[in-house]
């Protein structure tokens, strides 16, 4: 197994892996209930760079020149800067319906997955055949190296509430729980890993 940077070529199998972790949030952060078209314009948003779903913010797992496993991460601080293209893709969407693109757009705006001083975890999934293997903490390790060499001494990830699974491999990765947020209607764990 290999862990590298994503390239664009990738996104056929990242952005079913994004779709998977996120599940029906690709609805909300594209505009689009359909989810071939939500896939379409996540793909649109991953061969674009700054933004939350861009390649660039992006590695991936590779076993025998396939893709395994993905995982996004940037600084919380970013957050809102890597969220305008995704605001500027719903103005696009919804130009004849303004209240509808208040609506998507001022609920992306206000959520909050992690802090200012936090290097963020987003979007971790590995493919079903490649499961169990420690990709998942391979991708964590390469993505806590990253941002501590960035400076940070505080990564954080979110697990949903009722995913005791990924809450209790966090756990065990050194992750601790600080507090629950609610994002885009969602609960979640919010885990820390200090340095």
């Amino acid at each position: 197994m290999i862990i590298r940077r994503a390239k664009i070529e990738d996104q056929d199998v990242v952005i079913e892996l994004v779709v998977e972790a996120i599940e029906n949030l690709s609805n909300i952060f594209t505009g689009y209930e359909e989810n071939s078209l939500a896939k379409k314009k996540l793909k649109d948003l991953y061969s674009l760079s700054k933004n939350r779903f861009s390649y660039d913010s992006c590695l991936v797992a590779e076993i025998d020149g396939e893709v395994a496993g993905s995982i996004m991460a940037y600084p919380g601080v970013e957050m809102k800067k890597l969220n305008e293209p995704l605001i500027e893709k719903l103005k696009e969407r919804f130009k004849d319906n303004e209240e509808v693109f208040r609506e998507f757009s001022q609920a992306i705006q206000e959520s909050k997955e992690a802090f200012d001083d936090e290097y963020y975890i987003d979007n971790l999934a590995v493919v079903a055949k490649y499961r169990g293997r420690g990709i998942s903490r391979a991708l964590i390790e390469e993505v806590e190296k990253e941002g501590f060499t960035q400076g940070y001494n505080r990564i954080s990830i979110l697990a949903d509430i009722n995913n005791e699974k990924a809450f209790s491999i966090y756990k065990k990765m050194g992750y601790v729980e600080d507090c629950e947020l609610v994002v885009l209607g969602h609960t979640y764990h919010h885990l820390i890993k200090t340095l």
